[in-house]
């Protein structure tokens, strides 16, 4: 579909617009949750805290925090406000109460405060992140005791929001500077969990617990309990206590007994969660003994996880342990081996079937990257340089002797590539750029590969689309290209050696590469996330390097990011205006226009919108610019799938159709040799099929008849004249029109009024008498007086209303007898009677009922009947199993009468009683209806004034 109507772009805008009002909500919210109404404080809130809150009230709040997911910084000049004055009055009931208050005895409908309280930091936490959001807790360590004491004594009464918050309160006085021997306490303990193997201070033994026992949680308080374990065992401290050596013995035994159970992935996870973060925080003087003794267990125990989080834990372990074994510590020196290893298994993590995975490889490998030398970083570019060679080389023309790798992955045919390897190695090409460790020298060569990225699209047997994460990575990789090279480094690549594929650059800069490369993507790209991706990169392309793209901040202003994300305004809109900036944009447009994503999108309606955007470009540029474009393409097209003609058909048609208004009368866009010819003979040509089979015998018949009926729509402009009252040519245009009538419901109306009218306009008056007499007939049965079956019922229906329309029924009229009046009048009668389908009634109505009533008007007939039609269907409450389909009688009678008002052609009491209830369908439970109520009653009013 043209689809993506950009939806999320303006709940943007209102969010933005809306946000100061719903911050003000969400402030006076927060004060009536915690505090009664009664008394004053002199800082000007109530004095006495709330014991217990309702739940609407809490999930109400939240569902306010969560509005700003994808806009978090509109809350951070607030956070303070709102984050101190949960967490005071959290503090107020854990200070003042002997004991965490119990749920025991509560209305379901209402809670206790502090779980009110936690839910709600546990949403913050969720829009802003936990590190923003702890940066407000309170750093007074008393609260140590007070929190484990209630995390010891109501591990079963407290819901999981609450035990993260705890947690995460706890992970964070975890890093105070005083020494945890200093703040233990004397009191006596309740143990509930194990308890450690050698003495530590009371409370540091104490977390140490609460840590160990929530780790291998379910829920969330598992990220939590992980970071107060790092926290507490790379304290100075602690260390002296051998704490750390501890941590990691426990975790590795714990982690190798894991990894021989089943059911265990969750733990496993967070066990590589807590060494990842521990190598991750803590300096190689505290941590590097450790690096080769996990090394060497992670490579006995565990190499590839079934669970996917597992997966990118270990990458992310892995990425830790390469840094340090990089660091130079002497516990870690002349170790090439395990540094080639851990190297190996993240190129291998790359191809892995998760993106998460995929992800975290590559992010791991330009981590590691920064770290090495020139000469090991050039290595594990041509590497990865040799993998793209490796899975593109079985792809290209054995034609080709002896091709260089970059010729090799550049002419491959990307629907025989692994999609899944191709977005790990582009997204690490793009996570090596970013941090600019891609050398000068190897520039072309990523570059080159980047945008053949950028083009990357592969279709199922089934026809879904896959391979859109390949180009959000090149569009990521142009987005760093462009932020962390100087323009320098950008001029200095040889343009002269760039090619991508089959595409061939003639312009003089990389910087014209890369912006025509990306307005495409960003006007014609199916899918909306890679078109605002591409906006980015334009858009830093131009900011980063100023002058360098042809007016370039016209261009990020039309190619905006909120504009790009209606595909259908990328195409009609935002490719046009680009297009009359440059001639680079120009080239642009034609190549998406014509390109896959244009012509030959597997979608219809981006098809039918792409060869409406042709002919205004035929309108902009004239038939001369687009006639050869056209040609080669219609040509390419003959004896092929559906998908592949369909749209240069379209197209052709289009771009004749605007044409015939000049003094070619679009044989312009034609070659000789289909001037004189009938134009729906070049499809029966292309489908190999005869011509009584033309439309049946295809394998897509709905888009052969909708070509048939384009084809016949544009005939009328390029005939010979005299052939116009040949009665052998008009009736081969109508035979073809008969026959793709079968396929009316499958196909837009205006494909056959556009037909339809060309016909017209080879004829004369006579023969449009028997044209009009014949089409009836295919309605209804003379004879019998009764409607004659078949789903072409509609079809017929139109083109009729397209012959008695006023423009063409006031040349027509002298030449009809009264006999085809009255044949019309009880036409339009029966199909507005209980006896015809609602499909025939509703087309009966948008276009055969005005020009029938006014023909009736005008000769007089008794137009009671008539009107009483009219009212029944303004009535019509017909329910089946789609659901209400008398409203499309409704809405279709509505706008007849709106019509029909400016003619003057009702009765006074006629009219009176039609505004009656036109009037009572203002109030209409559908909207529709509704609208088109009161457009009918002001139109009224607009006439009456007149």
């Amino acid at each position: 579909m043209v689809g993506a109507d950009g939806d999320d772009d303006n709940n943007d805008l209102k969010l933005h617009r809306d946000s100061r009002q719903i911050i003000a909500s969400i402030r006076q919210a927060i004060s009536l949750l915690i505090f009664k109404d009664e008394g004053s404080g002199s800082d000007g809130f109530p004095r006495h805290v709330r014991r217990n809150v309702r739940v609407d009230r809490t999930n109400l709040l939240a569902r306010q925090f969560d509005v700003f997911q994808e806009s978090p910084q509109l809350l951070d000049p607030h956070l303070e406000y709102i984050v101190s004055h949960l967490l005071h009055a959290l503090g107020g009931v854990i200070r003042c109460s002997l004991h965490y208050p119990a749920t025991s005895d509560i209305d379901a409908d209402v809670q206790p405060l502090p779980r009110a309280i936690c839910q709600l930091v546990y949403t913050l936490c969720k829009v802003r992140g936990a590190k923003v959001i702890t940066r407000f807790f309170d750093n007074d360590t008393r609260f140590l005791g007070r929190l484990s004491g209630i995390l010891e004594t109501g591990k079963d009464s407290l819901s999981w929001e609450e035990r993260y918050v705890i947690l995460l309160w706890l992970s964070h006085l975890a890093l105070t500077p005083f020494d945890l021997e200093s703040l233990s306490t004397s009191e006596t303990i309740v143990r509930v969990f194990e308890p450690t193997v050698f003495s530590l201070p009371e409370i540091a033994e104490r977390l140490l617990s609460l840590a160990r026992h929530y780790i291998s949680s379910a829920s969330n308080e598992r990220e939590a309990a992980e970071l107060l374990l790092v926290r507490l065992s790379l304290r100075p401290d602690m260390q002296q206590f051998h704490l750390h050596k501890h941590c990691i013995d426990w975790a590795l035994l714990r982690l190798t007994a894991m990894i021989e159970s089943a059911n265990k992935e969750m733990e496993v996870y967070s066990l590589l969660s807590f060494l990842a973060a521990f190598f991750k925080r803590g300096d190689t003087v505290s941590v590097g003994q450790f690096v080769l003794p996990v090394l060497a267990s992670l490579q006995k125990s565990i190499h590839s996880p079934e669970s996917v989080m597992a997966r990118k834990r270990l990458t992310k372990v892995e990425s830790a342990l390469a840094i340090h074994l990089l660091s130079g510590s002497p516990f870690v020196e002349k170790q090439t081996e395990e540094l080639d290893h851990l190297m190996d298994h993240l190129l291998m993590s790359l191809q892995d079937k998760e993106s998460l995975v995929r992800l975290a490889a590559s992010k791991a490998l330009s981590v590691v990257a920064q770290k090495l030398d020139i000469n090991m970083r050039t290595q594990l570019l041509e590497e990865i340089i040799a993998l793209y060679h490796e899975s593109a080389n079985s792809t290209v023309s054995e034609s080709r002797s002896t091709p260089s790798k970059s010729d090799v992955i550049l002419n491959c045919c990307l629907a025989n590539v692994d999609a899944l390897q191709w977005h790990g190695l582009t997204l690490t090409l793009a996570h090596l750029l970013y941090r600019h460790c891609v050398p000068q020298d190897k520039l072309i060569a990523v570059v080159s590969i980047i945008l053949r990225a950028l083009d990357f699209e592969q279709r199922s047997a089934t026809g879904k689309s896959t391979g859109a994460n390949v180009r959000d990575a090149a569009c990521f990789g142009i987005w760093s290209l462009a932020r962390k090279y100087t323009t320098r480094e950008l001029l200095s690549i040889p343009i002269s050696q760039f090619s991508s594929g089959s595409k061939t650059y003639v312009t003089t800069s990389i910087f014209e590469i890369l912006a025509s490369d990306l307005l495409i993507r960003a006007c014609f790209d199916p899918d909306g996330n890679i078109r605002r991706a591409a906006s980015a990169g334009l858009q830093e392309l131009v900011g980063r390097h100023p002058d360098e793209v042809p007016r370039g901040i016209e261009l990020i202003q039309i190619v905006d990011y909120s504009s790009v994300g209606s595909r259908r305004q990328a195409i009609s809109q935002v490719a046009v205006s680009a297009a009359a900036l440059s001639w680079l944009y120009q080239s642009a447009e034609c190549e998406g226009l014509f390109g896959r994503w244009g012509i030959y999108s597997p979608d219809v309606e981006t098809r039918r919108a792409i060869a409406t955007n042709i002919g205004g470009l035929v309108r902009r540029r004239g038939p001369l610019f687009i006639s050869p474009l056209l040609r080669k393409h219609f040509e390419l097209s003959q004896n092929r799938s559906a998908d592949k003609w369909h749209g240069p058909y379209l197209a052709l048609a289009t771009a004749v159709e605007v044409d015939k208004t000049t003094a070619t009368s679009g044989q312009a866009i034609l070659s000789k040799k289909w001037t004189k010819a009938k134009l729906p003979y070049l499809l029966i040509e292309n489908l190999g099929v005869s011509e009584t089979d033309i439309v049946a015998g295809s394998k897509n018949p709905e888009l052969a008849a909708e070509a048939v009926c384009r084809m016949i729509a544009v005939s009328s402009s390029i005939l010979d004249n005299e052939s116009f009252q040949k009665w052998e040519d008009v009736s081969y245009h109508i035979r073809l029109l008969h026959t793709s009538l079968e396929y009316y419901k499958k196909l837009p109306a205006y494909v056959f009024k556009q037909a339809a009218d060309s016909i017209l306009s080879m004829i004369d008056y006579c023969m449009k008498h028997d044209l009009v007499n014949d089409w009836l007939k295919n309605i209804y049965d003379g004879h019998g007086g009764r409607l004659k079956s078949g789903e072409t019922n509609a079809g017929w229906i139109l083109v009729v209303g397209v012959l008695l329309r006023p423009s063409v029924h006031e040349a027509l009229a002298p030449s009809i007898s009264m006999d085809l009046r009255h044949l019309y009048h009880n036409v339009l009668m029966k199909l507005l009677s209980k006896e015809a389908d609602h499909d025939s009634k509703k087309t009966a109505l948008k276009h055969l009922y005005m020009p029938v009533y006014l023909e009736c008007f005008r000769c007089r007939f008794n137009m009671g009947p008539l009107a009483q039609s009219l009212s029944e269907s303004l009535e019509d409450y017909t329910i089946d199993s789609r659901g209400d389909v008398g409203s499309n009688a409704r809405i279709a009678a509505l706008e007849v009468f709106g019509k029909l008002q400016a003619y003057d052609a009702f009765a006074f009491d006629i009219k009176q009683t039609l505004l009656g209830q036109v009037s009572g369908l203002r109030l209409e439970k559908l909207d529709r209806v509704r609208a088109q109520a009161k457009c009918c009653r002001y139109q009224d009013l607009l006439n009456g004034a007149s």
